[in-house]
């Protein structure tokens, strides 16, 4: 049983508020792969894996 009242429109704006609230400034992700272990990137994002020829 649900017992949490039905809210019209969406959750997106209350989503960037929390996160203007609770994120930092915007840094570039890291690089992918592992290089402290030897682990090179297979290749760049989204890779093939997601993009089928």
């Amino acid at each position: 049983m649900n017992d949490t009242p039905a809210q019209s429109g969406s959750w997106w704006p209350a989503w960037f508020d929390w996160l203007a609230r609770n994120s930092s400034t915007r840094i570039a992700p890291p690089d992918m792969g592992n290089a402290t272990a030897g682990y090179k990137p297979l290749e760049p994002a989204p890779g093939t894996y997601v993009r089928q020829p």
